[in-house]
């Protein structure tokens, strides 16, 4: 710079230019910034614009930009996608569908106002969660479940039904409460049906809550079974055959199961078994045998009598087999 200045104090002076004048042109010149070169990138800089990005710092914001904008739509695409997968996967088996309707349109309402360019796909998601939400849920699923559900509700509102079995009583009603309470996270507007429906499921359930709390069904139960005792019978017999009824007195267990009171033949006459080649393997009568314990109570017991088939039409001799105990009776009713 120093060099510059003596060059051109020597053209000024050359050219009758005072040294007062020459002095004020230096000052004036001064403070003038000479562009500088960069050598590492060959690139021309001014130091009072440094602030201002380079065209690589702009390339790169303008890259960002454009990934961030890529992964915003891929974002919204891939949800309305996996929406609208959710309402065709609950038309078909009645699954837990897709989101609720308010939170769809939340969605749906981001992605309009943003400020992105709107995905054609995406689009076409939307614009077949609308239909499933605003046509398909009321016009047609709605109206062709309703009476359904309104059947598998009325069933359990009787106490006659529930108050042998409080629990499946609960559980069914729980049942359709789900289904209700997802018809209306799906549903636009609500259907006064459903909510009566939804109404009287919430306080059938709660009475029967309160039938089990509050004692009521063990009472129950204790009046039920005295009852089942007390109508407990033996079937009436179809055939008679002295053999198999000694048969069965002789050989029950009389520790396990009681001793032998009555036995009956509830058969009308012998069942034959035969395998795929018509020929007979064994044959066999039902029986019910009345027995009594010792502690005095007597009970109801199921079994068979068979013989197996040895051939030329002849058959061997009995075996038996019990099948369970019914339950107990009325030893008074043994023989009625």
């Amino acid at each position: 710079m120093k060099q510059l200045f003596s060059l051109i104090a020597g053209m000024l002076i050359l050219s009758g230019t005072s040294y007062a004048q020459f002095n004020e042109i230096k000052s004036k010149t001064e403070n003038i910034k000479v562009p500088k070169i960069s050598k590492a990138k060959n690139e021309v800089t001014n130091e009072n614009n440094d602030s201002n990005p380079s065209s690589t710092e702009i390339y790169e914001q303008n890259r960002i930009s454009e990934n961030q904008r890529f992964a915003s739509e891929k974002t919204y695409k891939d949800f309305f996608y996996q929406q609208a997968s959710l309402a065709e996967s609950y038309k078909i088996n009645n699954s837990n569908g897709p989101c609720d309707y308010k939170d769809f349109i939340a969605k749906k309402t981001e992605y309009s106002e943003s400020k992105m360019a709107h995905n054609e796909i995406t689009d076409n998601y939307i614009s077949e969660l609308n239909d499933f939400y605003t046509v398909y849920m009321p016009n047609d699923h709605i109206n062709k479940n309703i009476e359904s559900f309104e059947r598998r509700g009325n069933r359990w509102f009787v106490k006659d039904e529930w108050a042998g079995q409080p629990q499946e009583g609960i559980t069914k009603l729980n049942s359709l409460l789900k289904d209700i309470e997802n018809i209306e996270r799906l549903s636009p507007v609500e259907n006064q049906r459903i909510s009566t429906l939804k109404q009287n499921c919430i306080s059938e359930k709660a009475k029967i809550e309160d039938y089990l709390n509050n004692g009521e069904y063990a009472i129950h139960q204790r009046e039920f079974e005295k009852s089942t005792i007390e109508n407990r019978r033996l079937n009436a017999a179809k055939m008679s055959d002295s053999e198999v009824e000694n048969y069965v007195k002789t050989n029950i267990d009389s520790e396990k199961y009681g001793s032998p009171l009555r036995v009956v033949i509830i058969s009308p006459n012998w069942i034959v078994e035969k395998n795929s080649f018509d020929i007979p393997e064994y044959k066999y009568v039902k029986v019910e045998i009345a027995t009594k314990k010792a502690d005095g109570s007597c009970y109801c017991v199921k079994g068979s009598v068979g013989r197996t088939y040895e051939g030329g039409g002849n058959y061997g001799g009995l075996y038996m087999n019990i099948y369970y105990t019914e339950g107990e009776m009325n030893c008074e009713n043994v023989n009625k």
